[in-house]
């Protein structure tokens, strides 16, 4: 089995999901007590924060390579970062390190699941700035970007969570609002990893990138 390496912290909210579910899995599909070696670094997310606030994605991904080395030093084989937005800086990376993109193993089972429109949800930046578009046309799937209302309040909803609180009046605004254009998409992508904390079984049907995403490293990491 291959050792796995998580890069968190990016909020540490969503990163206890990928590894409890990572203990789930090997629950459900390993011998007992066995379980994958995983590694996890929690990065200070105030520090990433201010750099997303400069767009300094530069820096961002500078931080993250030292991560990488690091993780490589120790023999992690299987990499993954726990959070969707971080995801604009996956390429820069340069490791022999296998890292799962989530916008792949994303757009791979929208189009499994015969999906021809998916709702772009998470932080403002992955609405606004195109991470999923370009893997979702190569797939035929029509990206749906939610009106500025909507992109504001989930941004908002987002970052409330990674205080750890989740409002209740702001969540059923947001996901009224997403009822209530239900008619133009198939399925809601949770495209931040902290939205799968609070909606999933609300009305509409999800994409929930966190599960995707950690099936998937999960997949690889007991694949021989």
């Amino acid at each position: 089995m291959k050792k796995i390496g998580v890069i968190g912290g990016v909020s540490p909210e969503s990163t206890v999901l990928y590894y409890k579910r990572l203990i789930e899995l090997s629950h459900e599909r390993l011998a007992e007590y066995e379980f994958p070696e995983i590694v996890i670094y929690s990065l200070n997310f105030n520090e990433i924060v201010k750099m997303m606030e400069k767009e300094d994605w530069k820096g961002i991904a500078a931080k993250m390579q030292r991560v990488v080395e690091w993780m490589d030093s120790i023999g992690v084989e299987i990499g993954a970062i726990a959070s969707n937005t971080m995801h604009y800086v996956i390429d820069k990376i340069d490791s022999s390190i296998d890292f799962v993109s989530i916008v792949d193993c994303v757009a791979n089972e929208a189009e499994r699941r015969g999906f021809k429109r998916v709702l772009i949800l998470g932080t403002y930046k992955t609405m606004k700035g195109g991470l999923y578009e370009e893997a979702f046309r190569a797939r035929d799937i029509v990206p749906v970007v939610p009106d500025e209302s909507l992109m504001r309040s989930v941004n908002d909803l987002i970052f409330e969570i990674t205080r750890g609180r989740v409002p209740e009046e702001l969540t059923d605004k947001v996901v009224n609002a997403i009822l209530a254009m239900s008619d133009e998409f198939d399925a809601a992508l949770l495209g931040c990893t902290e939205l799968s904390l609070v909606l999933k079984g609300r009305g509409f049907e999800v994409l929930d990138s966190v599960e995707i995403h950690v099936n998937e490293i999960f997949e690889r990491a007991v694949r021989s």
